[in-house]
């Protein structure tokens, strides 16, 4: 039998509002996407896209200094596993 985890609505919120902020940021950060899978093992896995000019240890200090900035999502940030990868493009249609 598959174990089925359960993720509470606090921390399918949480998840939300970091791929929100994330997003939020402009296309000019180098951030592209951001995906956040909420944590089964108490561990939120943060995959991050970013732009082929940034580099991936750059990419993640930046989102670590955005979810620093964000009171709510300060207390998260031991919590959070990010990785990034670096080579994707958006095109300016795309974005919106």
């Amino acid at each position: 039998m598959r174990t089925i985890f359960v993720v509470s609505p606090e921390e399918a919120d949480m998840a939300r509002r970091i791929e929100k902020t994330l997003m939020a940021l402009p296309i000019e950060s180098g951030i592209l996407f951001a995906g956040v899978r909420v944590p089964c093992q108490g561990l939120y896995e943060l995959r991050v896209g970013c732009a082929r000019n940034l580099d991936v240890d750059t990419a993640c200090r930046l989102v670590l200094q955005v979810l620093e900035a964000d009171q709510v999502l300060k207390l998260v940030l031991g919590q959070i596993d990010i990785k990034a990868y670096r080579g994707v493009v958006r095109s300016p249609q795309e974005v919106g």
